[in-house]
C-alpha cells in the first residue's frame, strides 16, 4: 500500500474548509435566530407591564381602597401598625420592575418599601 502525503494533507484541507464553511454558515442562522428571539423577547416584555394595585387583603380594615384598587386612604387616627398596604401582583425576580405611587395627602408621615409577604 502506498502513501501519498501530499494527497492526504490537500484532502485534509479541502475537508477542513468545508467543515469550516459549514460552521461559518451554521453560526450564522444561529446568530439571526437568537437576535430574532431577543427581539421578540424584548418586545413581549415591554408588553406585559402588570398593573398594580393595592391588596383588599392584604391591608388593615381601616384602610379604604379607592378607584378600583389603585388608590389607598388612611384615617389620620390610624396607629403606626395600621398604616400598611401590600400592592398586588409580586414583584418580579427576574426583570426589574417601575412603580410610581403620587401621595396626595400624607399624616405626619409616610413609609413606602418593599417586603415579603
Amino acid at each position: 500500500m502506498e502513501y501519498f502525503p501530499d494527497a492526504i494533507v490537500a484532502e485534509f484541507k479541502m475537508q477542513e474548509q468545508l467543515v469550516d464553511g459549514t460552521l461559518k454558515s451554521l453560526c450564522g442562522v444561529f446568530d439571526e435566530n437568537m437576535n430574532a428571539l431577543k427581539y421578540t423577547l424584548t418586545k413581549n416584555q415591554a408588553d406585559f407591564i402588570p398593573t398594580y394595585k393595592f391588596s383588599p387583603t392584604l391591608k388593615p380594615k381601616n384602610i379604604a381602597l379607592l378607584k378600583k384598587n389603585l388608590g389607598a386612604k388612611q384615617n389620620e387616627t390610624n396607629n403606626a401598625d395600621l398604616r400598611f398596604a401590600l400592592i398586588e401582583p409580586c414583584l418580579s425576580l427576574n426583570r426589574p420592575s417601575k412603580i410610581t405611587f403620587l401621595v396626595q395627602k400624607c399624616f405626619n408621615w409616610i413609609g413606602i418599601g418593599i417586603c415579603i409577604k
